[in-house]
């Protein structure tokens, strides 16, 4: 909140259509931002605004996701969540260090949503849509291998074995050749029964 004159002297000086300015931009304000949004009183001026905070909404949505509650509360709560989080990466243009360990922290709830919606999704039998969150979990964690070894058994279950197969190729790939390791004996075992060389 702010006194009529300081208004004036910090946004337009010694201009002497100041308290016309004023008057027009509060009416900009209003609407644009609704009546509500400025108010005036006894010549002091307050400018009220409703800030969403997306960061609050996504946790509270991925902690009801992630919950025992009713299944389609959790899976709504999950899709939820994962629209608000997008699909470009957490504060991706903020290069600031204290965003790396926030950063890391909603991707890895991203993942886990993801895949929880996966799981949801199965149970009803919406395999397709199973899939289609696998994936969503892979891009966010390309190394992480529960969302692969989900996606392949969705693949398997609809009888798409060359996309199985192929999924599994590239993970193995990429462990391959970015970490020297391979995948777990579960995931080798399903890509075996697959027809895949391990």
């Amino acid at each position: 909140s702010l006194h009529r004159d300081e208004l004036i002297e910090q946004i337009w000086q010694s201009d002497v259509d100041a308290a016309q300015l004023l008057w027009d931009a509060g009416r900009h304000v209003r609407r644009l931002l609704g009546e509500r949004s400025w108010r005036q009183r006894s010549g002091v001026y307050a400018l009220h605004m409703v800030v969403q905070d997306d960061g609050q909404e996504f946790d509270r949505a991925a902690a009801t996701a992630l919950g025992s509650g009713p299944m389609m509360e959790r899976l709504a709560a999950a899709e939820h969540a994962l629209d608000l989080a997008g699909t470009g990466g957490y504060l991706e243009w903020c290069d600031s260090l204290w965003v790396v360990t926030e950063r890391a922290r909603v991707t890895r709830q991203v993942a886990a949503v993801a895949l929880e919606a996966a799981q949801l999704y199965e149970h009803l039998g919406r395999l397709q849509d199973a899939i289609v969150a696998c994936r969503r979990a892979v891009a966010v964690d390309s190394f992480d291998e529960a969302p692969r070894l989900a996606l392949l058994r969705y693949l398997v279950a609809l009888g798409n074995m060359s996309a199985a197969i192929h999924e599994y190729v590239s993970y193995r790939g990429l462990l391959s050749e970015e970490l020297q390791t391979e995948p777990s004996v579960e995931l080798k075992t399903l890509a075996m029964n697959l027809g895949c060389g391990v």
